[in-house]
């Protein structure tokens, strides 16, 4: 990998000599990296000298400074108290229990959590995949995800709308299973997807927005995409998915697609 982030600061450095013009997000898209990356290389490569070429190779993230160390008075009042814990502990106290006592860790405010109110039934779906893991890969091709389950659930009544399973979900092919479902249980208003590049595309392609987006907006259906690292953006079909795996994928065990596609029949049945 090295060689590869190398080879990419080197062209970084190539097209700003040759494209001095070109802004930020210019850069990012010409390069296929994130605009953040481009700030990062552009500062550094900008403070290095011009034909430097230790600039390119990573820097370590090793500390440079040993941590401070602890003040010997410091570590005999904590012993002192893990040797004599306070009457009433009735447990040896840890560092937390020793720091709260002072008052300097707070204790943590209960989260206070409100119900949401959800939509009417049938007005708002979410949509996401699955991996189905008790299938193994193929050593010859697809070593991940070799067969996946395309799951919608109703965010107004929690329930499982449809679903397919496939060992070819691409981005055609996913277009292809919505068409499906959407011909067979009509239109939302909103559908809810993760950041999929099956589902939203690349930024730096030429047709982004994805034929997905752009499929169902034609439509009227408005595509909400959930932020990175938030799935509690798409918690209706996350939950489904943990009720799937453990109900059903660790209990039932399907080994090959057909045997998968066996076990997404038996829950269209049960749904029914």
């Amino acid at each position: 990998m090295e060689a590869v982030w190398y080879a990419d600061r080197a062209r970084r450095r190539g097209l700003a000599r040759a494209r001095a013009d070109y802004t930020v997000a210019e850069y990012a898209q010409a390069l296929g990296r994130s605009a953040r990356w481009v700030k990062k290389w552009l500062r550094r490569l900008g403070q290095a000298p011009r034909d430097d070429e230790a600039v390119l190779h990573s820097r370590a993230r090793a500390r440079k400074r040993p941590p401070p160390a602890v003040p010997p008075p410091v570590v005999d009042r904590i012993l002192e108290l893990r040797d004599a814990p306070p009457d009433g502990l009735r447990r040896v106290p840890g560092p937390r229990a020793i720091l709260r006592r002072p008052g300097r860790i707070a204790r943590r405010r209960p989260r206070r959590h409100e119900p949401l109110d959800p939509p009417p039934p049938l007005t708002s779906w979410q949509l996401d995949f699955k991996d189905v893991t008790t299938v193994p890969g193929d050593p010859e091709g697809k070593r991940g995800h070799a067969v996946e389950a395309l799951n919608c659930v109703d965010c107004g009544t929690s329930l499982l709308v449809w679903t397919q399973v496939r060992a070819d979900f691409t981005e055609e092919t996913a277009l292809a299973a919505v068409a499906e479902l959407v011909q067979e249980h009509g239109l939302p208003e909103e559908l809810t997807v993760d950041r999929d590049p099956r589902f939203v595309g690349a930024p730096g392609a030429r047709d982004f927005p994805s034929p997905f987006v752009r499929f169902l907006t034609c439509l009227g259906v408005t595509v909400r995409v959930t932020p990175p690292d938030r799935p509690d953006r798409n918690a209706y079909v996350e939950r489904y998915h943990g009720t799937y795996n453990r109900e059903c994928l660790q209990v039932d065990r399907p080994a090959t697609l057909e045997q998968a596609r066996e076990v997404r029949a038996w829950l269209g049945r049960s749904r029914l």
